[in-house]
């Protein structure tokens, strides 16, 4: 799942460490979640977005709930 901790990390000038602490994990665990080598749980992401003063759906995307497309106007 793609996200953008990193880059929201990086805007807030935030270490690993710093972001690690703030929500109770390890550094290593940060690294995973940015390289997408795992996806955090919700619990998880809540945290992250709140330590990160955003949205959940900023930091993933695919948490944005789809827009339905419109239907064409009938012609008669």
């Amino acid at each position: 799942m793609t996200n953008h901790i990193q880059r929201y990390r990086h805007q807030l000038r935030l270490s690993r460490l710093a972001l690690a602490k703030s929500i109770a994990v390890d550094t290593v665990t940060i690294w995973r979640w940015e390289t997408g080598k795992t996806v955090p749980c919700l619990a998880d992401i809540v945290r992250l977005a709140e330590a990160m003063q955003t949205t959940p759906q900023a930091l993933f995307p695919a948490l944005a709930p789809a827009t339905a497309p419109e239907e064409p106007a009938h012609v008669v």
